[in-house]
């Protein structure tokens, strides 16, 4: 049989779902990775859906998986159009038999995967997708169903790590076999590299997460002390920092879990090192929202049957934006946002709460913005936090707000953070 693998957010070979078993079966094997013009070349009125940080990272991902598949002995295509005008044309001149892909659950990524499923049913080739490969945590080792879902956090990592299982990672194949081709693909950059703002370290790509991965455990030793630093807003080291690398697929969450394991082994095992699995776990109960919630995740109101009423208030969102509310701290995340592609976890949380709940400003603004800018945008995470702040979301108390001069006091106590950023 011959197997068109089409990846989406799920850039590595290793731990691959859908290769392992296209290459354990003996298949012929292709890849396939298209820039959407959709997510690729929209914007959200006057900024781009996926800004010039975030897109870098992921062509430099691309690139790489592009590097590791010809070694294996294949080869990954890429384009600049919709998969499902590209997948029929290359399944009729490749001979496909089945395309394999890992399954996603938002809506533009689900009714994407339902178009390529209509276009290849014309041409009698299968779509087998591959659920919940990208979680920590599969779905049918759940205690309960989708729809059965808690709608607090607390109660679903109660009732998942009663009975915690994390299934094996998959080997890197040994040896792609290939289909023989000869079909042209977009060229990516020869000089492809990364240059975003004062974060220089986040190279894209599978090598880069696992070299992170292991100098934040074993050569650092930093995860020992994560619990205690998590909420940081200086430097490098006082989170893992692995989100990005989480979002495009270059690590999957299981790889991570299963070192910080091999980790515990060696030096112990404390609070920090759970935090990491808990922050993980956190990570899955946002995917498994959409899957329960759907479009409601999309939503002013979100998963809350109540009508507050939001504003569309430009001037208050475009100061917000631009980091010039007169709000320091909020200032200085959003600037470090803009230039970077990267804010802190403490620092999403201030700022969504202050635009959703101190101005009561329409918070799909919000997270759309986010969406534009963030090098690790999940749509899962930053649609599931940002209904959270708004009080929408998974939380018992939507009520929630913090207190600014408090947040300064407790996080940045020496102005340093502002300083750097307001100027």
């Amino acid at each position: 049989m011959r197997i068109l693998i089409w990846y989406r957010n799920d850039l590595r070979v290793s731990d691959h779902e859908a290769l392992h078993h296209a290459c354990q079966a003996g298949h012929q094997v292709i890849g396939m990775y298209c820039f959407s013009p959709s997510v690729f070349n929209a914007s959200f009125g006057n900024y781009p859906k996926t800004g010039k940080i975030r897109r870098n990272f992921i062509e430099i991902c691309v690139a790489e998986l592009q590097e590791n598949w010809q070694k294996l002995g294949s080869r990954l295509l890429t384009y600049a159009d919709e998969p499902e005008k590209i997948l029929p044309e290359l399944c009729r001149i490749l001979e496909i038999d089945e395309v394999y892909v890992h399954g996603e659950y938002a809506d533009e990524e689900a009714k994407q995967e339902l178009r390529v499923q209509k276009a290849l049913d014309v041409m009698d080739v299968k779509l087998k997708v591959f659920e919940h490969s990208q979680s920590l945590v599969h779905q049918k080792d759940l205690p309960f169903k989708p729809e059965q879902l808690p709608d607090l956090f607390t109660s679903f990592r109660m009732k998942t790590e009663k009975q915690f299982v994390v299934r094996n990672t998959l080997p890197v194949p040994e040896k792609i076999r290939a289909v023989i081709q000869n079909v042209n693909s977009v060229q990516l950059p020869h000089t492809l590299h990364f240059t975003a703002g004062m974060l220089p370290f986040y190279s894209g790509g599978e090598k880069a997460a696992f070299s992170r991965l292991d100098y934040y455990l074993w050569e650092s030793k930093q995860i020992s002390t994560y619990k205690e630093t998590r909420n940081g807003l200086m430097g490098t080291d006082y989170s893992s920092r692995l989100s990005a690398w989480l979002a495009a697929g270059c690590i999957s969450a299981r790889s991570i879990y299963q070192e910080i394991k091999r980790y515990e082994e060696v030096h112990g095992n404390n609070e920090s090192t759970y935090w990491l699995i808990f922050e993980l776990l956190w990570r899955d109960y946002f995917r498994f929202v959409f899957v329960k919630h759907k479009h409601a995740m999309f939503t002013l109101n979100g998963i809350h049957t109540g009508n507050k009423e939001w504003l569309n208030d430009e001037t208050v969102f475009e100061k917000w934006r631009t980091g010039c509310t007169g709000y320091p701290l909020v200032d200085a995340f959003m600037r470090e946002l803009y230039e970077t592609g990267y804010m802190s976890n403490r620092g999403r949380q201030i700022v969504s709460s202050f635009l959703a709940k101190q101005f009561s400003v329409n918070w799909l603004w919000g997270a759309q913005w986010f969406e534009s800018q963030l090098i690790d945008y999940d749509v899962y995470s930053n649609y599931g936090n940002w209904a959270y702040q708004a009080g929408v979301g998974n939380d018992a108390r939507n009520d929630r707000m913090f207190n600014l001069e408090k947040q300064a006091a407790q996080y940045d106590p020496h102005g340093e953070y502002v300083r750097k950023w307001v100027k």
